[in-house]
């Protein structure tokens, strides 16, 4: 990699906290009941999840109602492959190389993600609105953790191949990181007739990060005046970046929902995009001291890209009771093109600017809900999540795959509080990358995320 190593991963981690859509990397699905129906809620939106898929939908909800819930994911992570290191400097060198083999799997962390809803009549304002609440739950909780004596396990090996003389100038550096995202959320909604309703939700977003990543830097030396065998060296020094940084932004999501027919209903929602700055720390380690930048101040601005989905609910689909929907969700995520830190002394290696180039994604879910009688209801759901990420900006420390989302759920009623359970599997392809310039071989995550979530009506 010519001792420049791209920082992608920071870039993943920045981008989490955004709305949930389109990335690939688990970002909590806001509703137990709609993690269950593959998150095709937009055309739906009957419950307290409605805040976030369609504020529209809050009407349905009667009277006064609050809501706690709780996600957790789970992060299954594996990478085999291969990392090249070769040093542009000696021609002499220039067909000698370091493979660097991975094989490594994440250290499973829990990553849980609360929320809170409180909905009520519009009282004094009902002349303006039908329905109001106020929200805070989670945009994004989410970690990764790889043990770095594991990700540099397979080098002497293959060094042994193709350098006469290596020198691994220090310890692995360590890959975790830890992201968080909150939003306090209130919603208004207004009903103009029967079939007709808008609603509006404000977001104040609070996001919080840390990372700590690295690798290794490539010195490739010859030297003729060595014995046969001796004159090939490689030296590998390790550095270490650490970054700790928060910040706030502020957005709005609209949402409309029209009951077309006595069976058949239709959503649509647009969430606008959110800028948030973020500020913190940055410090750089190595035994390379070019490498080296003491702790100083961090900032950038970060606008997450628009969302916007479209979905469909149809009632008493085959049998009575049941509820089929559908939705399209589509995140603008070519507007995400590149991040330019503010610090006060240059980071060594042109570390201060990571290249995203990500592209637009579209997600589509099915969802359905049968119940089985007055008090119980199941339901399952698939979705399809296609990645941002290109095979260039991939990094296996913050892994983003196409998955496929397989989701079940369970739903309990009495006449003053519900409860529901669902369990989703984002099953993650096998990405296999060869021949581009940071990493070859087969990458894989997948994310299990168990929900629940207690409502009750006063």
């Amino acid at each position: 990699m010519s001792g420049r190593i791209p920082l992608t991963c920071l870039a993943l981690l920045v981008l989490v906290p955004v709305l949930a859509s389109g990335s690939g990397i688990y970002v909590p699905d806001v509703g137990t009941r709609a993690t269950a129906m593959g998150c095709a809620f937009i055309g739906l939106a009957d419950d307290y999840s409605a805040v976030h898929w369609n504020p529209a939908g809050i009407i349905d909800i009667q009277g006064t109602e609050a809501t706690v819930s709780i996600h957790d994911a789970i992060l299954l992570g594996s990478r085999d492959g291969d990392i090249i290191f070769r040093d542009n400097d000696p021609e002499q060198v220039e067909d000698y190389y370091a493979i660097q083999t991975v094989s490594a799997t994440t250290t499973t962390q829990h990553g849980l993600a609360p929320g809170f809803f409180f909905f009520t009549d519009a009282g004094p304002l009902q002349g303006l609105f039908s329905k109001i609440g106020l929200c805070g739950y989670t945009l994004a909780e989410y970690g990764a953790q790889w043990d770095g004596d594991d990700v540099a396990d397979g080098f002497q090996s293959h060094l042994d191949n193709n350098y006469n003389v290596f020198n691994r100038n220090g310890a692995a550096p360590d890959y975790e990181s830890s992201i968080r995202a909150y939003s306090l959320s209130p919603v208004v909604a207004r009903e103009f007739s029967d079939r007709f309703s808008i609603g509006v939700t404000g977001h104040a977003l609070y996001a919080s990060f840390s990372l700590t990543n690295g690798n290794w830097i490539p010195d490739g030396t010859y030297d003729p005046e060595q014995p046969s065998g001796q004159q090939y060296i490689l030296d590998l020094d390790p550095y270490e970046m650490t970054e700790e940084l928060t910040g706030w932004g502020y957005g709005a999501t609209v949402g409309a929902r029209f009951q077309a027919t006595d069976l058949l209903s239709v959503g649509a929602t647009v969430r606008t995009p959110i800028t948030i700055t973020l500020d913190g720390d940055v410090e750089v380690s190595s035994t390379l001291e070019s490498y080296v930048s003491e702790s100083q101040s961090e900032s950038f601005d970060f606008t997450f890209p628009m969302w916007a989905g479209v979905g469909i609910a149809y009632d008493d689909f085959l049998f009575e009771g049941t509820v089929l929907t559908a939705d399209a969700q589509w995140t603008q995520w070519s507007k995400v093109d590149q991040i330019v830190r503010s610090v006060d002394t240059d980071l060594p290696n042109d570390l201060g600017t990571t290249e995203l180039q990500w592209e637009d994604t579209v997600e589509f879910g099915l969802g359905l809900d049968y119940r089985l009688s007055r008090s119980t209801s199941i339901r399952v759901g698939y979705r399809s999540m296609p990645t941002p990420v290109t095979d260039e900006m991939f990094d296996f420390v913050m892994p983003m795959s196409q998955k496929s989302v397989f989701s079940f759920g369970v739903g309990y009623r009495s006449d003053v509080w519900r409860l529901d359970a669902a369990l989703a599997y984002q099953s993650g392809d096998k990405r296999r990358l060869e021949g581009t310039q940071f990493m070859d071989g087969k990458h894989l995550d997948d994310v299990m995320i168990p929900s629940l979530s207690f409502t009750y009506g006063f």
